[in-house]
């Protein structure tokens, strides 16, 4: 991937990750429970920060496996956000064809993210 590419995918990633957060995001314990329980309770943005810390290894140990289930949960319920990180990780895992379907769905649900990355994919 070329580093603009890069640059710019980390850039709206961080976008996503500002307009998901909820109320505290700090790692203390309390807060980490507290997120963690919205998240099993079905909070898409729950999910999708708690997600976020795990995937990035904040607040503790990374867990791409717990993290990329979070995002699914987040993206079932149709969280733009979620359901275009989705579209980020397959790309990034090379598969393209897929990734498309997660940004035409993210750029659907109005995510300016979403027609971004269409953009990024089909090389425009």
């Amino acid at each position: 991937m070329k580093p603009r590419t890069v640059f710019l995918a980390l850039a709206v990633f961080a976008s996503s990750v500002v307009q998901a957060a909820p109320d505290d995001t700090s790692c203390t314990p309390e807060a980490v429970a507290a997120l963690d329980a919205r998240a099993s309770q079905g909070d898409f943005r729950a999910q999708f920060w708690r997600g976020t810390q795990l995937k990035m290894g904040e607040c503790g140990a990374k867990d791409i496996e717990r993290a990329n289930s979070l995002f699914r949960q987040s993206a079932a319920q149709a969280f733009p956000p979620a359901v275009h990180v989705l579209g980020v990780i397959l790309r990034r895992d090379g598969k393209d064809g897929e990734a498309i379907k997660y940004f035409e769905q993210s750029a659907q649900l109005g995510y300016q993210a979403g027609f971004a990355d269409l953009g990024f994919t089909y090389g425009l």
